[in-house]
């Protein structure tokens, strides 16, 4: 499928009629629609779409109503000021509710009992917001997931004008990123589209690596013990289709890949099921067939422009949310309702479990993840592991 628009403006408008016309499916419901306003860009467009379509009567349910978890005194998790400046331009009050932080004998005791990973801490945090919608008259809760992975860009601007043989557009990407972003970055950002457009994957791989020292191997399994190892490997092997789609653009491969991943799949059905133990049921928009073909279809320079990532989409929510919220390029972090549990756990995850589970790593092994873990310097994926590592545990030696 494609879009052959002329003019940028008109991917704009195709976007913001897909997107309104999403949301207002997503809004049928015999009682009132809850919406998550974390703060971030893509709940409150959701929460301002639906403000609006409630506004002009298009709405197939009795009202929608906002919701906001608050981490005030926490840096990198606290958007309450954006969330209070999305409540303020839409006219729509936004509840704000203390985060959960459930007991970790909790988490034990319901992995054992489901027979699966219940859910990470920043899921579970949102125990009293369910809890909330649950109490009153609502039973549907839309949050923004997907918004990141089928609206913003995956670096490809250059590399999709690169394989197209497009050079005026090249030029244009070329001139516009070095008058906006100057011309160290812009190099930077060349080099790695142009390079990994041209190199083989194994050598372009070796050069990230020595580029940004790392702390993972090729496959980024070295902490799980060879035989476990090996076998993730061989059914990842098993699990690739057989027939490869014929992909024009770069950034459709790796939205391929983001459909196929199985960790993003896997949370899908964790998130669902736990809004269910509370009575709610979760939508997604951003994750609907037509946003997801949307974004297959468009072009790599409308997803980051002016040092904006999401250009297309925040172009598109111009007047229906506040520039504060319009023009925010930080995201919050929500690693400390990772760091509430773990920071105690050092001689559990490293040494004890891997004692009772020596085929799924070695205290070595474990030891090198939960140094990793508190050292810093990795992308947060060591407090994934290690929460992971500790359900398993909970899951296959229930007390």
């Amino acid at each position: 499928a494609t879009l052959d628009y002329r003019r940028d403006m008109d991917f704009i408008e195709h976007y913001r009629e897909l997107l309104a016309d999403t949301v207002r499916r997503h809004l049928r419901s015999q009682s009132p629609v809850s919406i998550e306003v974390s703060g971030g860009l893509d709940s409150s467009a959701l929460f301002a779409t639906a403000v609006e379509l409630m506004r002009s009567g298009s709405v197939a349910a009795p009202g929608v109503r906002g919701y906001t978890l608050t981490f005030t005194g926490d840096e990198e998790a606290d958007e309450i000021a954006y969330a209070r400046a999305v409540a303020e331009h839409t006219g729509y009050s936004v509840e704000e509710i203390t985060p959960a932080w459930l007991p970790l004998d909790w988490y034990a005791v319901q992995s054992a009992k489901f027979r699966d990973i219940i859910g990470y801490p920043n899921l579970i945090m949102a125990a009293n917001e369910l809890q909330a919608v649950s109490d009153s008259d609502s039973r549907v809760l839309i949050d923004g997931t997907g918004g990141d992975e089928w609206l913003g860009s995956q670096g490809f601007s250059f590399r999709e004008a690169f394989s197209l043989l497009d050079w005026s557009e090249f030029q244009e990407i070329l001139c516009s990123s070095m008058r906006e972003e100057g011309v160290l970055p812009t190099c930077h950002r060349l080099a790695r589209s142009i390079g990994g457009a041209i190199l083989p994957e194994s050598l372009a791989h070796r050069i990230r690596l020595l580029l940004a020292p790392g702390t993972r191997d090729s496959d980024g399994l070295d902490w799980l013990g060879p035989a476990l190892r090996e076998q993730l490997l061989l059914r990842r092997y098993g699990a690739r289709p057989n027939v490869t789609e014929p992909c024009q653009l770069p950034g459709q491969q790796a939205g391929l890949a983001v459909l196929r991943n199985a960790f993003l799949a896997k949370n899908h059905i964790i998130n669902e099921r736990y809004a269910a133990t509370f009575g709610v049921e979760t939508r997604r928009p951003f994750y609907t067939k037509a946003m997801v073909q949307f974004s297959f279809v468009l072009p790599e320079r409308l997803k980051y422009r002016s040092s904006l990532n999401k250009f297309t989409h925040r172009q598109a929510m111009q007047g229906l949310l506040p520039d504060l919220v319009l023009q925010r390029t930080t995201k919050a972090g929500f690693d400390v309702t990772f760091h509430r549990y773990l920071v105690d756990l050092e001689e559990e995850l490293s040494q004890r479990i891997p004692r009772q589970h020596p085929g799924w790593l070695s205290e070595y092994q474990a030891e090198r993840l939960y140094s990793l873990y508190r050292s810093g310097k990795h992308d947060g994926s060591p407090a994934w592991s290690l929460w992971s590592l500790l359900a398993c545990h909970a899951i296959f030696s229930p007390s």
